[in-house]
C-alpha cells in the first residue's frame, strides 16, 4: 500500500496524515487558528499561571518543607490545613474564574494594558518566594 502525498490534495489522501493547521483545527476548533488571542486573554491565561498553577504548586512546597504555620496567608493556611488537593483545588478554581473575567473587566475604561502585567510580575515574585522558602529552610 503506497501513502499518498499530504499536500497533493488529490483523493485517496491518507487521513491520517494532516497540516498542523488542520490539526489545530480539529482539536481546539477552526476558529481558534484564525483568531489570535486578545492583549487581555493573554493576561488572563498569564494570570492563572502565576497566581494559579506556579503560587498553587510552590506554596505547597513550601508549606511541605516548613509546615503550614509556614504559610503568611490566613486563609490559605486554612485551606492547607484541610490538605494539599483542597487548597490547590480552591487556588485553581478562584484564579480559573478570575482568569475568566479578568479581559472583561481590563477591558474597561481607566484600566491601564499594564496592569495585568503588574498583577503576573507580583505572582511570578510570590511563587519564586515559596520556591526560596523551602530551599533555604
Amino acid at each position: 500500500m503506497t501513502r499518498d502525498n499530504p499536500t497533493n490534495g488529490g483523493e485517496g489522501q491518507n487521513p491520517t496524515v494532516s497540516t498542523p493547521n488542520r490539526i489545530a483545527s480539529l482539536t481546539i476548533g477552526p476558529e481558534a487558528t484564525d483568531d489570535p488571542l486578545t492583549h487581555e486573554e493573554q493576561q488572563g491565561l498569564a494570570l492563572f499561571a502565576t497566581h494559579g498553577l506556579a503560587d498553587s504548586a510552590s506554596t505547597i512546597y513550601a508549606t511541605s518543607v516548613i509546615g503550614v504555620a509556614g504559610e503568611a496567608n490566613p486563609i490559605v493556611a486554612q485551606l492547607l490545613e484541610q490538605g494539599w488537593g483542597w487548597a490547590a483545588g480552591t487556588m485553581l478554581l478562584i484564579t480559573g474564574l478570575i482568569a475568566v473575567v479578568y479581559p472583561s473587566i481590563a477591558k474597561l475604561d481607566g484600566i491601564p494594558q499594564w496592569f495585568g502585567s503588574v498583577v503576573v510580575g507580583i505572582g511570578l515574585v510570590v511563587a519564586i518566594t515559596n520556591i526560596v522558602v523551602g530551599v533555604t529552610a
